[in-house]
């Protein structure tokens, strides 16, 4: 069962990044989805999102994505892709940030040291 909610979960975020794309266009330029995990009886899946931008683009981001919940959904059941449709539940992926700070720290520390003789 786990490569079928594997293939569930890639289609669903394939259709979910074309329609953001393609209906909401540069309302959406900042936000990018970064993965899904549907759970094992297809009821709900959870989406994960990265924003670029302040704290005041990652809550608009938050407010569009719940706003544009139902017509997401309606494009996935329009797709004919599933046969059960999962409530989409939109939730932060801080990842990036936290690689981006973990990468700055490392450089920062590697210009700290000094080669020893």
């Amino acid at each position: 069962m786990a490569s079928y909610l594997e293939r569930v979960n890639a289609v669903i975020l394939r259709e979910l990044s074309e329609c953001l794309r393609s209906r909401y266009g540069t309302a959406s330029v900042r936000i990018t989805l970064t993965g899904v995990q549907t759970e094992s009886n297809l009821q709900q899946a959870k989406v994960f999102y990265a924003v670029i931008g302040d704290k005041a683009d990652k809550a608009l981001a938050k407010k569009n994505l719940k706003s544009w919940s139902g017509s997401l959904r309606k494009a996935l059941a329009d797709s004919n892709l599933l046969k059960m449709l999962p409530r989409l539940q939109f939730i932060f992926d801080d990842s990036m940030e936290r690689g981006s700070r973990i990468v700055t720290l490392l450089e920062n520390l590697d210009q700290d040291t000094e080669p020893r003789l």
